[in-house]
């Protein structure tokens, strides 16, 4: 469907097509960008060289592509960036990884998966950990979002 819609774009505003193309997103976007750029390669192999679009890159930013490794980084990224302090980091990570290397550690195998993420499985001390680190993961999204910002 997208592809049809830039062909569409570039049937109307000819004098673009010669431009260089990039197509850019962040987040889920990491899903559907990569099968578009396929879509307009697939479709300049076919086409006429004044049809071709100038397909010059993609660009993906945070992109969103296993929420199981996303919930892995995500309680890293936490106290990586000081939202945890060191008594409650070593809590987790004996709880969770039996004190081995946290980026080795599967956090995912404590939380529930449901409607496309993974929430904490409060009933094991690891899933109460996390839902600890969940909680403080709002917390910094407030802090840092201009919303909340005087």
């Amino acid at each position: 469907m997208n592809a049809f819609a830039l062909k569409d774009l570039f049937n109307t505003y000819k004098q673009k097509r010669n431009q260089d193309f990039f197509i850019a997103g962040q987040s889920y976007a990491a899903v559907y960008i990569p099968t578009l750029a396929r879509e307009i390669v697939k479709n300049n192999l076919r086409s006429n060289e004044n049809e071709r679009i100038k397909l010059k890159g993609v660009m993906i930013g945070n992109g969103l592509v296993d929420t199981r490794v996303l919930y892995n980084s995500m309680i890293p990224f936490i106290y990586y960036h000081g939202f945890v302090d060191e008594g409650n980091w070593e809590q987790i990570k004996g709880e969770c990884c039996n004190n081995t290397d946290v980026d080795e550690c599967d956090f995912s195998q404590y939380g529930v998966y449901t409607k496309g993420s993974y929430l904490p499985n409060i009933t094991s001390p690891c899933g109460q950990q996390v839902e600890y680190l969940i909680d403080i993961k709002w917390i910094f999204m407030c802090t840092n979002s201009s919303e909340y910002i005087a």
